[in-house]
């Protein structure tokens, strides 16, 4: 039984889904829109004390295009990253390219 029955998918657990190599290497999709996003160069920036500045700056991704590869997963895929990620369900908040809200839970 999964220990988070909602696992809810924001920035940082974004971030961590895309540096974890054990889902990016199950879940293709998932690699390919994390080195798209990091190749579009956009920055991740939150604020806080001068070294999160600096790691915030570091991290150079597209969030919601990766977001939106989440949503758009198969369902062999979406079990796959619910049983590596240990959720019973998981809920993901995204923009789509058209500026529309979407909140998906699956």
């Amino acid at each position: 039984m999964a220990t988070n029955k909602l696992l809810i998918i924001d920035d940082g657990m974004v971030v961590s889904i895309i540096t974890n190599s054990k889902i990016t290497q199950a879940i293709q999709p998932i690699k390919v829109a994390a080195d798209n996003a990091k190749s579009k160069g956009m920055t991740h920036n939150k604020g806080g004390c001068k070294p999160c500045q600096s790691k915030a700056r570091n991290v150079a991704i597209d969030l919601m295009s990766v977001k939106q590869t989440i949503a758009q997963l198969s369902d062999s895929d979406r079990k796959l990253l619910k049983s590596l990620l240990d959720a019973d369900k998981i809920r993901l908040v995204y923009t789509t390219q058209s500026n529309k809200l979407v909140q998906l839970t699956y």
